[in-house]
């Protein structure tokens, strides 16, 4: 499993990821598949996908349709957010993005 994202507080390099994630997936979605917490950490397990419609890590755009599952977790300090991660199989993704589609 590998994460993508940004530090805590850096907003900009959050910012970034996302408009490259867009523009590269402009019909990306989320479905949220499980929700669990404890404590002060909350799990989101999810599934992640759109078609490949830009350049992303190194792919150039193939129009294929991509489906990824994901977990996030999220842990607060009382009301505030302290910690946000967000892992997903990278691997499958780069295989997705680089096989070949029959249409």
């Amino acid at each position: 499993m590998a994460g993508i994202g940004a530090g805590p507080g850096d907003a900009a390099a959050v910012e970034t990821l996302l408009t490259r994630l867009f523009v590269a997936f402009p019909d990306f979605w989320v479905r949220q598949d499980a929700v669990q917490h404890s404590g002060d950490t909350l799990l989101v397990d999810a599934t992640f996908g759109g078609t490949h419609r830009g350049c992303w890590e190194g792919f150039a755009p193939t129009g294929n349709q991509v489906s990824m599952r994901a977990v996030m977790e999220f842990r607060f300090n009382g009301s505030q957010l302290v910690c946000e991660k967000f892992a997903f199989d990278r691997d499958s993704l780069h295989r997705q993005l680089s096989a070949f589609v029959d249409t």
